[in-house]
């Protein structure tokens, strides 16, 4: 998903594959509670959520790039915390996988 490309349609995934894509994107964890700083500068990864219960309900995360090791994470416009940025690479990289139908491995560093 680098330079603008967008996810399409996803078919059913193997139940194993999509446990190990859960996995990472659970391991993308809260690293300081800070002011934002990143300049209103454009994402280098946004993830829209949608669940559906009766309603949809749509999360949408940004990721926005401000050192070499940390990314100003917002939810749904709001956010005060980073992240590592490795993660979010990972991230990236896991769902160019997921979308290739190929296997994708939580423990790996990206």
């Amino acid at each position: 998903m680098k330079g603008g490309e967008r996810g399409g349609v996803l078919n059913t995934l193997e139940t194993q594959n999509f446990r190990q894509y859960y996995k990472a994107i659970l391991s993308i964890e809260l690293l300081e509670n800070e002011d934002d700083t990143s300049d209103d500068s454009e994402p280098m990864c946004e993830v829209t959520i949608y669940m559906r219960n009766g309603s949809i309900i749509e999360y949408k995360y940004y990721f926005v790039p401000t050192s070499t090791r940390r990314s100003f994470f917002t939810l749904n416009g709001s956010g005060e915390f980073y992240v590592n940025r490795d993660k979010v690479l990972k991230l990236i990289n896991d769902t160019a996988l997921v979308l290739k139908d190929e296997p994708v491995n939580a423990d790996a560093l990206e």
